[in-house]
């Protein structure tokens, strides 16, 4: 049987690329062809290496092992979701928002740094 996909947000996925202790093994825990990111923290993950200071060359290696990873794109589902959490929790943050009602509607697990800002507050 096959593992099901977990979304990895930005903050675990840097430190895993970035060869930090601990992320290496929750990521080969999972396997890496067994996740996936948001099309946020792509978005996220190539700006975090735009400003990261390290040469063209080590550049171009990360960028190539984030074009390997699976997106989850944002689509109307994921966008209504967003709204409905946002009414709920309006002082969400955006990026972690739009991550939550994706790993919601495509019932996926999310690996995070934040586990507070992906908790649905009730009002």
């Amino acid at each position: 049987m096959a593992k099901s996909t977990v979304i990895v947000d930005s903050g675990v996925l840097s430190r895993y690329l970035y060869n930090k202790p601990g992320y290496i093994s929750e990521i080969d825990k999972i396997g890496f062809d067994n996740i996936k990111i948001s099309i946020v923290t792509f978005i996220e993950l190539i700006n975090w290496i735009e400003k990261f200071p390290i040469d063209k060359k080590a550049k171009g290696l990360l960028k190539n092992k984030i074009y390997s990873i699976k997106i989850e794109h944002i689509t109307e589902s994921v966008s209504k979701k967003a709204e409905i959490i946002s009414k709920l929790n309006p002082n969400s943050k955006p990026n972690d928002l739009l991550i939550y009602s994706t790993c919601m509607v495509t019932k996926q697990k999310i690996l995070t740094l934040n586990t507070k800002d992906f908790i649905l507050k009730k009002k």
